[in-house]
């Protein structure tokens, strides 16, 4: 029998990620204008899903009683990083709520959940919780 629904989540846009952008960042040149995200990472994840969904069409043209349904997870918190007004998130979109104290909030010896982790006031004001995705 097995599985007939696959749900297959291609990659979030990395180059948006606190961590990402804490440890990678550089050049001016290297970021969105608008967005801020690292445009080499995100260029990156894009490559990564459409290789994913080649994939994904060949395997439906071997099974075609399997319904392989592919989650856009790059383009649906590309249009929150665009517009974060626009869905509630009021503070910086590519600061995390709880980590270090640097640009990004996010220093990974200063953990989420560890004690000298701060945490913002808000938490429902930022996309990030922990800055990893």
């Amino acid at each position: 029998m097995g599985a007939r629904t696959i749900v297959v989540p291609g990659n979030l846009p990395i180059g948006c990620s606190a961590a990402y952008l804490t440890v990678c960042g550089s050049e001016t040149e290297e970021y969105d204008p608008r967005t801020g995200c690292l445009v080499c990472l995100n260029n990156f994840a894009e490559y990564h899903n459409e290789l994913l969904q080649t994939k994904l069409n060949r395997i439906r043209e071997l099974h075609a009683n399997v319904n392989i349904i592919y989650a856009d997870h790059y383009n649906a918190a590309m249009q929150i990083y665009r517009a974060p007004v626009k869905f509630g998130f009021t503070n910086r979109a590519l600061k995390a709520c709880c980590g270090g104290h640097r640009p990004f909030n996010f220093d990974s010896s200063e953990a989420c959940g560890s004690a000298s982790a701060p945490v913002c006031d808000q938490p429902d004001t930022y996309v990030s919780w922990d800055g990893i995705c």
